[in-house]
């Protein structure tokens, strides 16, 4: 399992479950949020409350995260981006900087996802 990091002036709710990732400085990780072995979540994004987010994940900076959404293993996304609420998002995937996902949006594995 890879080192937790968590910057000093992130904002990380006590019920989130951070293992082995890093958050970056001025993110925002919500209630019941779980981080796996080596996601990361890049400056200033916010990780809505129910959030998983699979190992390997990177989240780029300024980006937006709805509650109740699902992010598999290995998936790129982008700096600022939107992905809504209530999301399933499968693994391998790419959400180019600037994307945004509408609530409710199932993305299957492998699948890139433009701006």
């Amino acid at each position: 399992m890879s080192a937790t990091f968590v910057s000093k002036d992130a904002r990380v709710h006590p019920s989130a479950l951070i293992e082995g990732a890093r958050i970056g400085s001025r993110a925002v990780i919500r209630p019941h949020v779980l981080l796996y072995d080596g996601a990361v979540i890049g400056v200033g994004s916010v990780v809505g409350p129910e959030v998983g987010i699979g190992y390997r994940t990177r989240v780029g900076s300024g980006s937006r995260i709805g509650g109740r959404t699902v992010i598999g293993d290995r998936v790129i996304v982008g700096r600022k981006c939107r992905i809504g609420a209530a999301c399933r998002i499968g693994n391998d995937v790419i959400v180019a900087d600037g994307a945004r996902i509408e609530d409710r949006a199932i993305i299957g594995d492998g699948v890139y996802v433009p701006a």
